[in-house]
């Protein structure tokens, strides 16, 4: 690879951006720049503010650098390194894998990338998102802002001073951070000048294309240590990691290594040098489906009875509700004890209705989740999330789209989408949720007879149980029934064993992958 394949690849993406302004002006795009400004001025939890720079600060560790996870279909070098692309459901797994970043390549021409990608992968994960382009026009950056991104690439090769300059200004404006890329010594002072505040290396030779991972190792004590510093390319093993973390390396960006993988999770886990877990290979099997299989929760645990027959039935989730109010209530104390008789690789959902912090942070001891139907007051989603180091889940009562729209504009790490009376074992109008885009939980009245429908939907993560595996006893107690227990399992298996053989089957994946295809300017149609 030469220089003026860089500057072919800046160029064609300049075209494409020239395309789009004819799709969104300049002026229209500025005016929903400042409808997402005015959005964020008006919630509690405003802009994403610098999430990305937080997030390499947060993620690394004295056993890994942080992990900045690529999603990208081709490469010019490579061609087509995933068939089967779909951005969305890969940057679940990387979430799912507790990545700290995801980067999305956005460039057509070189790399079959899309702003749609990036729009499809801020829509999946809370993780922040990197737009991974060749910016040269301020439109893109404005673009990156409007689709949920967190931070753009600059690259200092195909940009002078004066421009370096206009688009880190522009991204502290709009509150983005900035990965300025560098090649070599000259454009480390180039963008330490500008006033970057992290600065990549990439280990790509821009003259051949080859990868030496050395590249980035020599120059980073060229950096201070007041900027963070990411080597971006060439990671392929856990050994790679542990020489970029022994260089005090803060992040590193891996791409192909991933994007080949089947089994995108477990490479997250070995590259951070985790034990494998069974919960993880439990819950994804390889990315060769079209999207990740349906977890089953069981909710309203309150017995150590209960809890044998979880043992033995071994749903994917179960809940213990630590509301006072509800018939199936449990205290901290007793669902921590509870807990103890529980197979351990079943996760447990601590449940909230109008919590204090307190009693959520005391639940963290034995909770892989935290759930909360309306929150106290408009920041303790935002504060929990910083508190603890758990997901937080935000249940929303449906009663119409606008409910639904609501949802969509949690910053929680998962949505739960239930009746407008939760617990009464009614479920709401799932019409609603056709064309919904977020990925969700769904409660509320799920039975035998629609729990294949339950689990039709294109953005289902899981659902969630309880009244249809009770029942009554003549004193007017509610227990869990094994039989009915045993009945949803069974048809949830075989539903899931259904959905897998469909995706799994070459025909069907052949109708999904041609199902949309790209246009050069970008746009998807049919």
């Amino acid at each position: 690879m030469n220089n003026n394949i860089l500057e072919n690849l800046a160029r064609a993406s300049f075209e494409q951006t020239q395309e789009r302004k004819l799709l969104l002006s300049e002026q229209e795009l500025d005016q929903e720049v400042l409808k997402k400004i005015n959005q964020f001025e008006s919630e509690i939890c405003p802009s994403k503010g610098f999430r990305f720079f937080q997030a390499i600060i947060q993620g690394k560790n004295d056993n890994s650098p942080a992990l900045i996870c690529e999603c990208k279909k081709a490469s010019p070098s490579k061609g087509v390194i995933c068939d089967n692309y779909d951005p969305g459901f890969i940057a679940r797994a990387y979430q799912e894998a507790k990545a700290d970043a995801i980067s999305v390549l956005c460039e057509n021409s070189g790399f079959q990338g899309s702003v749609l990608d990036l729009k499809a992968v801020c829509q999946n994960v809370s993780i922040p998102v990197l737009r991974k382009d060749f910016i040269t026009d301020p439109y893109q950056v404005k673009e990156a802002f409007v689709y949920g991104a967190d931070a753009v690439l600059l690259i200092v090769s195909i940009l002078d001073d004066q421009q370096l300059k206009v688009f880190l200004d522009l991204c502290l404006k709009l509150h983005l951070d900035a990965l300025v890329e560098c090649h070599d010594l000259s454009e480390i002072r180039k963008a330490i000048q500008a006033g970057a505040r992290i600065i990549g290396v990439n280990n790509r030779n821009l003259k051949d294309f080859s990868v030496d991972c050395s590249n980035s190792l020599n120059l980073r004590n060229q950096v201070p240590d007041s900027i963070l510093f990411v080597s971006e390319s060439g990671f392929t093993s856990r050994t790679d990691i542990e020489i970029a973390l022994a260089n005090q390396v803060d992040a590193v960006l891996i791409g192909e290594a991933l994007m080949k993988s089947d089994d995108k999770i477990q490479k997250i886990r070995e590259l951070k040098g985790l034990v494998p877990s069974s919960l993880y290979e439990k819950k994804l099997n390889g990315l060769n489906l079209k999207k990740a299989t349906p977890f089953i929760k069981l909710c309203g645990i309150q017995t150590k009875e209960d809890v044998d027959l979880i043992n033995q039935y071994h749903p994917d989730r179960i809940g213990f509700i630590l509301a006072p109010r509800s018939r199936r209530s449990v205290s901290i104390k007793q669902a921590q004890e509870l807990s103890n008789f529980l197979d351990p690789t079943i996760e447990i959902t601590a449940v909230f209705l109008k919590p204090d912090d307190e009693d959520c942070l005391q639940a963290v001891s034995f909770a892989n989740r935290i759930q909360i139907h309306q929150p106290k007051d408009p920041e303790q989603i935002c504060r929990l999330k910083q508190k603890i180091k758990i997901p937080v889940i935000e249940a929303f009562g449906i009663r119409s789209s606008q409910d639904l729209e609501a949802a969509s504009r949690s910053v929680a790490d998962e949505i739960l989408l239930d009746a407008s009376c939760p617990g009464s074992g009614k479920s709401f109008n799932w019409n609603l949720l056709k064309d919904y885009d977020r990925p969700f939980i769904l409660a509320g009245g799920i039975d035998s007879s629609n729990i294949q429908q339950a689990l039709s939907f294109n953005q289902i993560q899981g659902i969630d149980l309880a009244s249809s595996i009770e029942s009554m006893s003549p004193e007017g107690n509610i227990f869990k029934d094994q039989d009915k227990i045993e009945t949803m399992m069974k048809l949830f298996k075989k539903e899931i064993q259904r959905i897998q053989d469909q995706a799994i089957n070459p025909q069907t994946i052949k109708l999904q992958t041609n199902k949309y295809h790209r246009t050069n300017n970008g746009k998807y149609v049919s």
